[in-house]
């Protein structure tokens, strides 16, 4: 079983968990097509289609710049992937303690720093997902009701229906910060390259994701 990364920085994760976010886009897959977004080539894009034996992927044929390219979803219809977050051994028995649940210390004890979630073993797992529907579009299709489903919350600011980005607790001071958006395009783009790891190649509105949309098992 394969695992999947949200960022809990910016509570991603936490909404994975409360059951309210329940679809995620990523750009996994579609590198070659974006780049020749950014290079103002030539693209051709077809049909969609779960490809029946490629394991249920979703595959996108193009032509780029003349050349027959298929593009391919990370993740699978129905496949099932265990979420993972920062975790370590119980200072005193074989049980696991994660960061979200319990930040510094259990019963008074504490064992060691936390290990990177990204190298976190299945069996370490406490919940996983299940992929429900995958789907092709530009990240500037986003609808204010999928904004939601993303996990971004939506609030009335100033007589104004807003969403609302909290900025993570910087290690010098406990105090919160948020940004707020009325467009709900901007703040999904804002976020996204907020988490996105690859600061120097942002996203842009018009490249495209796979949509994945999931439940919690």
């Amino acid at each position: 079983m394969r695992g999947i990364l949200f960022n809990d920085d910016y509570n991603l994760l936490q909404q994975v968990f409360s059951g309210r976010k329940t679809e995620t886009r990523r750009t996994g897959g579609l590198e070659v097509l974006n780049e020749a977004i950014n290079q103002e080539q030539i693209a051709l894009i077809g049909d969609q289609y779960i490809h029946p034996e490629d394991n249920l992927k979703l595959h996108v044929p193009c032509v780029i710049n003349g050349v027959n390219v298929e593009l391919k979803s990370r993740y699978y219809l129905y496949e099932e992937l265990y979420l993972k977050e920062s975790w370590r051994q119980h200072a005193t028995s074989l049980l696991v303690e994660y960061k979200l649940i319990n930040p510094k210390k259990h019963n008074g004890r504490r064992k060691g720093k936390f290990e990177n979630k990204l190298f976190m073993p299945a069996f370490c797992a406490r919940a996983k997902i299940v992929i429900t529907d995958i789907r092709f579009e530009r990240l500037s299709d986003i609808t204010e009701q999928a904004v939601y489903r993303e996990g971004i919350p939506q609030i009335m600011h100033k007589d104004v229906p807003t969403f609302v980005i909290e900025k993570p607790q910087s290690v010098f001071s406990s105090k919160k910060d948020f940004t707020f958006h009325t467009d709900h395009k901007a703040a999904f783009l804002d976020l996204v390259n907020r988490v996105n790891s690859n600061k120097k190649k942002p996203i842009k509105a018009d490249h495209y994701v796979f949509v994945y949309k999931f439940s919690l098992l």
